[in-house]
């Protein structure tokens, strides 16, 4: 009797860890793609801020050259 039982125990308490580990590469592969996906839209706004200061540098070369 208490071989049957410790069996179950075993095997209870082996589905909880596969649960939690489950859930906690779950969490992990979340924490991952927001870090990523931060990464990623710093890099695009970077380049995005760049085009903007290049396009504001031809405008005021173009008005410099009007004044003159």
């Amino acid at each position: 009797m208490k071989r049957i039982d410790q069996r179950k125990q075993t095997k209870g308490r082996i589905k909880e860890n596969e649960k939690r580990r489950i859930k906690e590469n779950e969490k992990r592969r979340i924490k991952e793609n927001e870090k990523r996906r931060i990464k990623e839209n710093k890099k695009k706004n970077k380049r995005e801020n760049q085009e903007k200061q290049k396009w504001r540098i031809r405008e005021t070369k173009k008005e410099l050259e009007e004044l003159k």
